[in-house]
């Protein structure tokens, strides 16, 4: 089994249940990843991981199976910007739990950069699906990270957004304020839920009395 050239995961002492993961420079293939899935896939619910990232992006369909490594994660993640976040590691890092972004912070978000080969119709299938992969992938990710007109003006017209430190806090909030809703629209599903079975319990229990 293939595994990372160079280990990328720092265990803490025996006896602690945290783990620090540096995603630094590009990012490539996923076979190069491996020990920082297994890491996040093994990990409980009391313990805690932290990425520190550093990158200017690289490889998406990488950085989409790392994501869905944070989001699947039993352990709290923490993703740290040390310096730059550009293009694909900022799917890594707008997935974790919580962020921390350091003094002296630069992010980018920018439409993809791509390219195909094979047969004429071949190449046509491959840019659409693509497209409608990364566009998709792009709305999951930068919901309320970006407005609705930001995103647009990615995805459409292939505008560049830069943003430092204090502009990345600031929407981070936003992004914070709405899984908060998004917790409180859960819940109250849950209590309907509960609330509809346990009517229909009741009613079955009326007709069997009444039978």
């Amino acid at each position: 089994m293939a595994v990372s050239k160079l280990s990328r995961v720092y265990n803490k002492p025996r006896g602690s249940v945290d783990s620090d993961i540096y995603l630094v420079g590009a990012i490539e293939a996923p076979e190069d990843y491996l020990e920082e899935l297994q890491t996040l896939r093994e990990a409980t619910a009391d313990e805690h991981i932290t990425i520190y990232i550093n990158s200017g992006g690289g490889r998406v369909d990488t950085a989409v199976q790392m994501l869905a490594g944070i989001r699947n994660s039993a352990a709290k993640v923490t993703c740290v910007i040390e310096g730059v976040c550009h293009s694909a590691a900022t799917y890594i890092f707008l997935a974790a739990d919580e962020w921390i972004v350091n003094h002296n912070s630069l992010m980018l978000v920018h439409n993809y950069s791509g390219g195909a080969y094979g047969k004429g119709g071949d190449l046509v299938d491959n840019v659409i699906a693509n497209d409608r992969w990364v566009k998709n992938l792009m709305v999951d990710v930068y919901k309320g990270f970006l407005t609705d007109e930001e995103l647009d003006s990615v995805v459409r017209l292939n505008q560049d957004i830069w943003l430092e430190t204090d502009q990345i806090n600031e929407r981070l909030q936003q992004v914070v304020i709405l899984r908060q809703e998004a917790t409180l629209l859960h819940e109250e599903a849950m209590r309907e839920e509960v609330k509809r079975k346990l009517k229909e319990l009741s009613d079955e229990t009326d007709e069997e009395v009444t039978s």
